[in-house]
């Protein structure tokens, strides 16, 4: 099956609502997870995962600020730092990517977290 194009992830990103649903799941036959949460007020938390929790990444917004932002995930408010709440774009262009490659997408910027 090909990737799918931006439109699509695009659409699969806004059926995220912060209420009803508020996680998209992705992964591949290597291990790889990518997690994105929310939806609420246009806002996403995206993490990638590596061989069963073996390391673990987030999107880093670069006009995020250090005041927290909460943003409903897995069905729970959550209170993240605004540095890792990212608007459509990014989230879109993560999910793209990865479903393409398995990969975190190079030209976003990642923290590891663990």
């Amino acid at each position: 099956m090909p990737a799918p194009d931006a439109d699509t992830a695009r659409a699969a990103l806004r059926s995220l609502d912060g209420a009803q649903i508020s996680q998209l799941v992705a992964d591949d036959e290597q291990g790889h997870v990518l997690l994105i949460g929310g939806g609420n007020e246009g806002r996403f938390v995206v993490n990638y995962l590596v061989n069963d929790d073996e390391h673990g990444f987030h999107v880093v917004n670069p006009d995020g600020t250090p005041e927290d932002v909460a943003v409903v995930t897995g069905g729970q408010l959550g209170s993240f730092r605004g540095d890792m709440v990212v608007g459509e774009r990014l989230a879109v262009d993560a999910l793209v990517h990865f479903i393409a490659t398995g990969q975190r997408c190079g030209t976003l910027t990642w923290e590891q977290e663990f």
